[in-house]
């Protein structure tokens, strides 16, 4: 395959490391360091900078008798749901934009006035729009599921359809995997893998003219490992990923753009970190040759991610290349641990460690970076899995994500995944519903051995249940 002419050199194996090559305390720049090199297409500068010019025109001519409720939701809804006519579309525009940020504050926003909002709206009038209905299903979520997941049925149609920009289509990405995630998160998340493919087949479809679509390029590959963390405990996740990994694995080996190598960067590292291993320690059934990993050829990986890491990008700004490398850096970190069996038992030996006596929990060396809420508040991201969620989330409140972690403990669980939690020190008991084989949950650290013995008990068990229930078991 032509993707590996890149590196054919086993000299150009990087070294080891058992920990990661910087320690992860929360400093003062560290929240920036890795999440705000994504930019998701500079919609936030547009907003602000088309609200700001706005607000200071509304305040020049206060005097003048204003029709519009700047400060109310419900009054800003009904007006930009009646017949657009009235409202000069530079106004309606800014409208849009401080609907949003009031959205953001407030958490108020009406789902389905912001769904016939964004029906009506074109242009740029689109872009913020689906963000308004992105963070009103999001506050909503419990009440409006439902109708979340129809609103994902026309997003995919829109996604699809070539007649739609590529600026447009990459908001409608965004908002298609950030809308996914809340409504799945904690539902068993049946369905999500034909999602997955959705956006895959979306993405392989865009790989002819990398230069012109690299941007949806990139909120597709977000989009993909944002859903994949809906799935850890699936039992059909391990062959998801090496599809994963094997279909767009020449987007890291033999791609040159940031905006999607940093993206392919991450998927690999949540690839690697998420993937079934066979060989836990406490497996009394590992065998060597049988270990698998999402992809066959990590070698390959891990040297092109640290060539990413060291190669400067000469084309990108100084502050560019910090970020990537940065991306890089720890992406190649996990990568190498995960691929590596003694480092990654030594891995779940700490975290076990860790369960045990709490005084781990916060170790440095295995946090990736952390969100600054406050001047003594910040939360630690430990893995690939929190951060996606994170980028998904970021998206969706800009700036104001900061503020909304501070306030909402349902975002906060969202995103606080323990890596530890994969390798507790006894197995992970598992619900198995064998009356629905294509979805059957499982732990991460069973072997198919081991799974078949229990989904065998399981229908034991339903058995018997079932002849208690209608007195057969009875022993008169």
């Amino acid at each position: 395959m032509g993707a590996y002419s890149r590196i054919n050199s086993p000299s150009k194996a990087a070294s080891k490391s058992n920990s990661r090559s910087q320690s992860r305390g929360p400093g003062e720049n560290d929240e920036n360091e890795l999440l705000n090199g994504i930019s998701f297409g500079n919609i936030d500068e547009m907003i602000s900078l088309r609200l700001a010019m706005f607000m200071k025109n509304y305040e020049d001519s206060i005097k003048t008798p204003h029709k519009y409720p700047m400060h109310s939701v419900k009054g800003l809804s009904d007006l930009l749901i009646n017949t657009r006519s009235p409202i000069p579309a530079t106004d309606r525009e800014a409208l849009l934009n401080q609907l949003y940020s009031l959205n953001v504050k407030t958490g108020e926003g009406r789902f389905e006035d912001m769904v016939d909002i964004f029906r009506i709206s074109k242009g740029y009038e689109l872009l913020v729009a689906v963000r308004n209905v992105a963070a009103s299903a999001i506050a909503n979520c419990d009440d409006v599921a439902d109708e979340a997941i129809e609103f994902l049925g026309t997003l995919e149609s829109k996604i699809a359809s070539s007649e739609l920009d590529n600026s447009t289509k990459e908001q409608f990405v965004f908002a298609y995997s950030a809308i996914s995630l809340v409504v799945y998160e904690g539902s068993g998340a049946y369905g999500v893998d034909k999602k997955i493919n959705f956006l895959l087949e979306t993405l392989l479809g865009l790989v002819t003219d990398l230069e012109e679509n690299a941007a949806v390029i990139g909120s597709l590959i977000y989009g993909i490992g944002c859903l994949l963390t809906l799935l850890e405990n699936n039992a059909g996740l391990n062959s998801l990923l090496e599809n994963i990994c094997e279909s767009t694995v020449e987007l890291l080996l033999d791609t040159d753009l940031l905006e999607i190598t940093k993206p392919m960067s991450m998927l690999f590292a949540l690839a690697y970190e998420m993937y079934h291993y066979v060989d836990d320690a406490l497996d009394e059934n590992y065998d060597a040759e049988d270990e698998q990993q999402p992809y066959i050829y990590t070698y390959e990986v891990k040297n092109r991610l640290q060539e990413l890491v060291s190669t400067s990008q000469v084309k990108q700004s100084k502050k560019n290349k910090t970020e990537g490398r940065s991306i890089f850096r720890e992406a190649v970190q996990t990568v190498r641990t995960y691929s590596d069996r003694a480092e990654r038992i030594q891995m779940q030996e700490r975290l076990r460690e860790g369960l045990k006596s709490k005084s781990q929990a916060d170790h440095k060396d295995d946090i990736l970076t952390h969100i600054r809420l406050s001047k003594t508040k910040s939360i630690a991201i430990r893995s690939w899995v929190s951060f996606f969620r994170v980028v998904e989330l970021k998206w969706v409140y800009g700036p104001g994500l900061y503020n909304q972690l501070a306030h909402n403990p349902t975002l906060v669980a969202m995103i606080e995944h323990n890596v530890a939690s994969k390798f507790k020190a006894t197995p992970i008991e598992a619900t198995y519903d064998t009356s629905d084989p294509a979805f059957v949950q499982t732990t991460a650290r069973e072997s198919h051995i081991k799974k078949e013995k229990m989904i065998k008990h399981g229908r034991a068990e339903k058995l018997a249940n079932q002849l208690e229930q209608t007195g057969l078991n009875d022993e008169e």
